[in-house]
Formats: C-alpha cells, structure tokens, sequence
C-alpha cells in the first residue's frame, strides 16, 4: 500500500529536499550518529475532520530519523510517510531538519529547523493548514533550575510557512514559549508547555493570535513499562474574520427583537492523549495509545471531533 503513489512536485520541492537531505548525511560521517525506524497503524473515525457525515479509516505510518552531535552541535533529521485506506487524499509525506547549538560558556542555545509536508494526492484542504508547504522555524531558549518547583526552559522565536497549491500564501510568526519538567518521584515526572503569537498572512483571512497550553504525566510501572497522558488546549483569534451574533434584545406580544453584532472569528481546541509504552529491550520500543480531539469555531464553520486507536513500534540501531 505505501508503494502505490506517484509523486508530484510542481515546485522543485523533491530536489531540494533530496539536496538538504544528502549535505545531512554527509555531516553525519563526521559525526557520532544515531539512528532510529518507526513503523505503526492506527484507526480513526473521523478521517477528514468533519462535523457530520463522518469517514473512518485505517492509517499505515512509518517514520527514519537520524539524530548526530558534533562539537556544540545537535542535529537530525525526521521523515515521515502517513497512508490512508480509503481518504487516499490525505496521504501525505512530512520532513524536519534541525539543529541544535549550544556554545559553551552560553546559558543560551539556539534551535533552527527546515520543516515540510507534501500532500501525494492533491491537498485535502480540510482545515487552514492542511495544505502542501514548506518552511522553517528559528528560536533561542534557556533552561534555569528553579529550586524545590523543577526546570524552567523559555524563550523567544520566529516561524514562517509557505503554502503551495490553491492555498497559495505565505504565514509568518512571532511566538514566546514556556516549558516546564520535574521530576516528582523515581517513578513520577509531570511537566506543561505553552506558547502565544501572533501569524500574520499574506492572505489577511489567516492572521491571528494564537496560544497552546498542554501538561503531562509520565508514571514508571515497572521499569520495561511505563504510562504517558497529555491534556491539550489552544485558542486561534482571527484578526480579519468575523461572524455575525444574533441575541435577544426583548419579547413582547407584538415579537421579539433581537441585535447583531459581530465578533471575532475564534477556534478553541481541546484533547488529550494516554499511551501505554513498553519497552522489550534497549533498542525496542512499543506504544499502545488513543487521542481525542476537539475543535469549536464560533462560526461553526470548523467544528469536529476525532478520535484514534494507535499502535507503533520503534527500533534504535
């Protein structure tokens, strides 16, 4: 089944990929490597994100990453192939090259990645961001030990996107972010995440204000087996969308009046995540896991829910 596609890049994507992916391995000669294969299935009952109507299918997924330091560097590379059963426009190929500097005598590091997804098919076009692109992300952190609370790592960082096909915009983003780890007990480490921008757009209708809050729990069972949960929620304002709210103003015997005012267009997402991980020796790992998740938009225009069964095996060589 994962052989069943032609692929077609209509902007000379696929070259430079292949050359940012050759110069990668190269460096990696030079360097102490590691290398690790994923492959994995899962069941979802809402392929195409849709808030009726809805298509379930079977998802193949395999994924090769290389990771290799050098000097005050950490870098890798991650691709990843996603295969739908049924919703073939979906299937979709997504890469990410990064490197991670950090100078010594630096509280500072420093993070850059090229990322891309190209969609095999044609994109789907199901959500804002469902679409073929390419693009990187730039950021600096520190990581500051706050005494008997757990490690802090913050700082600031730009993004910008380019979407090809009828989407045909570029995205560029300013965002701030926060992590939090510690580790409660031998067995028991909690941590949280969150990050707020602002995207602005080429095509204005996509500009917003954004901002994502999660936080974990990882519980050691035994020392091969271990439990992983994940509470998500995010918050998407769009600066040029609006929609029109209808209220009541009053009700008498001769009707009802009521007043329209517009508000700005918002997303708000919530989901979680559980998995079970299993670990049947150093270099092979499995995880037994399902995801929920839930967007509301004030126009309704964007609403789903989805939920998924996952199941993925992982060998480090």
């Amino acid at each position: 089944m994962l052989l069943k596609h032609r692929f077609y890049w209509h902007d000379g994507g696929m070259r430079i990929i292949l050359s940012i992916t050759f110069l990668f391995l190269a460096g990696l000669t030079q360097a102490q490597a590691n290398y690790s294969a994923d492959v994995g299935t899962s069941f979802t009952d809402n392929a195409n994100l849709e808030s009726q109507n809805k298509h379930s299918d079977l998802v193949l997924s395999a994924t090769a990453q290389a990771t290799g330091r050098a000097d005050e560097n950490d870098f890798g590379l991650r691709l990843n192939y996603r295969d739908y059963a049924k919703e073939n426009t979906n299937d979709n190929f997504s890469w990410r090259i990064y490197d991670h500097w950090k100078p010594e005598q630096n509280s500072w590091s420093y993070i850059g990645a090229l990322i891309g997804r190209q969609y095999v098919n044609g994109s789907p076009g199901l959500t804002d961001t469902s679409f073929s692109n390419v693009g990187g992300e730039l950021k600096a952190e520190q990581s500051t030990d706050v005494i008997d609370i757990g490690e802090l790592t913050y700082g600031p960082g730009v993004r910008g996107r380019y979407y090809s096909g009828s989407a045909s915009r570029s995205d560029h983003q300013a965002f701030g972010f926060i992590d939090f780890e510690r580790q409660q007990s031998l067995k028991l480490q909690i941590g949280a995440s969150s990050e707020v921008g602002y995207l602005q757009s080429s095509d204005t209708l996509y500009s917003q204000f954004d901002f994502e809050l999660s936080g974990n729990i990882q519980y050691s069972i035994e020392s091969d087996l271990s439990w992983y949960t994940e509470i998500f929620t995010g918050k998407n304002m769009f600066t040029n969308r609006t929609v029109d709210i209808v209220t009541i103003a009053s009700t008498n015997r001769k009707g009802t009046r009521t007043n329209t005012s517009k508000e700005y267009e918002l997303f708000t997402t919530f989901g979680f995540t559980s998995e079970i991980i299993k670990k049947f020796n150093s270099d092979l790992e499995g995880r037994l896991g399902f995801t929920t998740t839930n967007q509301n938009s004030k126009s309704g225009s964007q609403d789903y829910a989805v939920n998924e069964i996952y199941v993925n095996l992982t060998s480090r060589f």
